[in-house]
């Protein structure tokens, strides 16, 4: 239940927020004109390291998926079973296990 403080606390704080984000807008909007350059230069490097960080981990997955796909093609195929096969098969084990062992927790 709701004591009626509550509400009276919650809209003394939403009036509080809005008026505090008008001033902040309004503080925004005089120093944005001063310092857009270093706003758009500061956009331009976080676009930079993003692109560049989304290109690592592209990298980083793709290496790893290149060597997961070789070592259950090693080690874990059973005859004629393709990399995909396995790798369904696995996922299923592990799920009948993971049952396994919340049904024994139980």
């Amino acid at each position: 239940m709701i004591k009626p403080t509550n509400v009276v606390i919650l809209m003394i704080f939403f009036h509080f927020s809005i008026g505090y984000t008008q001033c902040i807008k309004e503080e925004k909007d005089t120093k944005i004109m001063a310092k857009s350059k270093l706003i758009k230069a500061n956009q331009k490097i976080a676009k930079s390291v993003v692109e560049a960080h989304e290109k690592i981990t592209d990298k980083v997955v793709g290496a790893y998926t290149k060597i997961e796909d070789k070592f259950v093609d090693q080690y874990l195929t059973h005859d004629g079973e393709s990399i995909e096969d396995a790798k369904a098969r696995l996922k299923a084990e592990n799920a009948e296990r993971q049952a396994k062992l919340k049904d024994e927790k139980k």
